[in-house]
């Protein structure tokens, strides 16, 4: 088995995550890759209505997904010349607002559009990419509204964790040789709807 080891730290608590980089470069040197792939939601069984949520409710998903994941890319570029980010977003971030969940996607489709640009105007060779995956099969989005969910899918299937990361590796791929703020929606052919 290969040699893997990992170090673990809360994306929320972005007043930390310098700290993290700055152990992480210690213990590894460069990072040539930043995946971010951390997200929340709430149970979609007791979704907020968007006129009904709170600011605890609003501020723990965008911590997470917006504004933790936000900071990641920006100490990444504080660390580093040269490299490729990939955001994974979702494909709420191309549909229209429900709630928090799909607002924090939305801010994170178009800060992913904008910061790949970005890196270049400071003179990094730094590529940001996305990838928008609709329902996969995960702990977070499979359950008992799996069935209702398949229904609203054109192909009338649920994706599998092993079909995105096949093309989050070739989107890594393509960021390393220069493709910068591409967008790529996997989900079946949902956002067709």
């Amino acid at each position: 088995t290969p040699n893997v080891s990992y170090i673990k730290w809360d994306i929320s608590d972005t007043d930390k995550c310098a700290d993290y980089f700055k152990k992480a470069i210690r213990i590894y040197g460069t990072i040539d890759i930043l995946v971010n792939n951390a997200g929340v939601t709430t149970d979609r069984k007791t979704r907020v209505p968007f006129e009904a949520m709170d600011k605890k409710h609003i501020h723990y998903v965008h911590d997470i997904n917006t504004i933790g994941t936000r900071r990641m890319c920006i100490e990444y570029a504080n660390n580093s010349t040269c490299g490729t980010i990939l955001n994974i977003i979702s494909n709420t971030g191309v549909r229209p607002a429900q709630d928090a969940y799909f607002t924090s996607k939305w801010a994170l489709y178009s800060f992913t559009k904008m910061y790949g640009n970005e890196c270049f105007n400071n003179g990094k060779r730094i590529t940001v990419n996305g990838l928008c995956p609709g329902p996969i099969k995960t702990d977070m989005s499979f359950g008992p509204s799996s069935t209702i969910l398949r229904t609203e899918i054109p192909n009338r299937r649920i994706g599998l964790s092993e079909e995105i990361a096949e093309l989050a590796f070739t989107q890594i791929i393509s960021g390393l040789e220069g493709v910068n703020a591409m967008i790529t929606v996997c989900d079946g052919g949902e956002t067709l709807n």
